[in-house]
């Protein structure tokens, strides 16, 4: 069987096209989040990122918000 590898840096900037429509930004990643207990779900590892965003994405962002 042959497993396709999936880089654990990488992906987010498309999941953050797919939930915002922003592309193109800088995206650093800022800490993993990794305690057993602190998802009543279960153990959940989370990857948090951030970007410095120009004003003119944000300005941009709000009107294709405004346009739907």
């Amino acid at each position: 069987m042959h497993l396709k590898r999936r880089l654990l840096l990488g992906p987010q900037g498309r999941e953050l096209k797919e939930e915002t429509k922003l592309d193109g930004l800088l995206l650093k990643h800022f800490g993993v989040y990794d305690e057993i207990d602190r998802n009543p779900r279960g153990w959940m590892i989370s990857n948090a990122f951030y970007a410095i965003v120009p004003e003119a994405h944000i300005q941009k962002l709000n009107f294709l918000q405004w346009m739907r």
